[in-house]
């Protein structure tokens, strides 16, 4: 059995009109299969969750960028740092049955990611932007098998120029020190 899953009944699809103009970014990257705990996916599933259902983006203006992304490796530590019992993540984070997981949690793919939000993004748009993760002391991000500093966070966030308003919540460890960087007009962290 997995130790995924959305209790049937848990998460009704309702029937809401959706917000054609609201975009969102899920970044989860866990560093490796050892550091990479279940917490991470249940925030991204939660959070997945409570955009659709509660807010009414669109599924196709989420990016979700998860782990090790399609992949079917055992990415999940479910048991501790001394026994690790690794499993498989799901890719669907409601339920429904289709993958919500689109890339792996690198540099390149969230380069990509707010490269092609810069192109779709107009001054009617809002962006919202989740990250949960380790962080580390000089105010980084470890991504999947890789780290970026705040600055370069920054530098992508920053391309999406053109929104009517930037939201982001960062739950990593030192995430405080991502809030000057980000900092920037319309934009709330």
């Amino acid at each position: 059995d997995s130790i995924f899953s959305i209790l049937p009944g848990e998460n009704p699809i309702k029937n809401v009109t959706s917000s054609n103009n609201e975009y969102a970014v899920i970044i989860s990257g866990g560093y490796n299969p050892l550091n990479n705990w279940p917490r991470y996916w249940y925030d991204c599933s939660a959070m997945y969750n409570t955009l659709i259902n509660k807010y009414h983006y669109l599924k196709d203006n989420i990016y979700v960028i998860m782990a090790n992304g399609t992949n079917s490796d055992n990415c999940y530590n479910w048991g501790t740092k001394t026994n690790p019992q690794y499993q498989s993540m799901p890719y669907d984070l409601d339920g429904d049955g289709v993958d919500d997981i689109q890339y792996a949690a690198t540099m390149t793919n969230i380069n990509s990611v707010f490269d092609e939000l810069n192109h779709i993004v107009t001054d009617n748009d809002n962006v919202f932007v989740f990250v949960t993760d380790h962080g580390g002391e000089g105010s980084i991000i470890y991504l999947w098998e890789q780290f970026v500093s705040s600055t370069w966070f920054a530098s992508q966030v920053n391309k999406v120029s053109h929104a009517k308003s930037i939201n982001i919540c960062m739950e990593q460890c030192y995430s405080g020190g991502y809030a000057t960087v980000l900092a920037g007009n319309n934009r709330v962290i």
